[in-house]
């Protein structure tokens, strides 16, 4: 059996990791839905992006509201344009 590796033994760690991810995703989000990146909007994976939210929101732990919301905000946004 495979023992976590460090940050990823953390569970602090990793709702930090989670925070830093609903940053990235809204980032590129908001980059994919730029007028100038029509290519990025067409490629854009919305399915697999609409699941991994899910996911990462069913990781958080209830105090993580700021990070909540950034996720409930990218999957707004991901209904909203595609």
């Amino acid at each position: 059996m495979l023992g976590k590796v460090p940050p990823f033994n953390d569970q602090a760690n990793v709702q930090t990791i989670s925070s830093e991810i609903a940053v990235l995703l809204t980032d590129w989000i908001a980059e994919a839905t730029r007028p100038q990146a029509k290519a990025l909007r067409v490629e854009f994976p919305v399915a697999r992006m609409d699941s991994a939210i899910d996911h990462y929101i069913s990781e958080l732990e209830p105090s993580r509201t700021e990070t909540r919301a950034l996720y409930e905000n990218a999957k707004r946004e991901l209904r909203r344009h595609w």
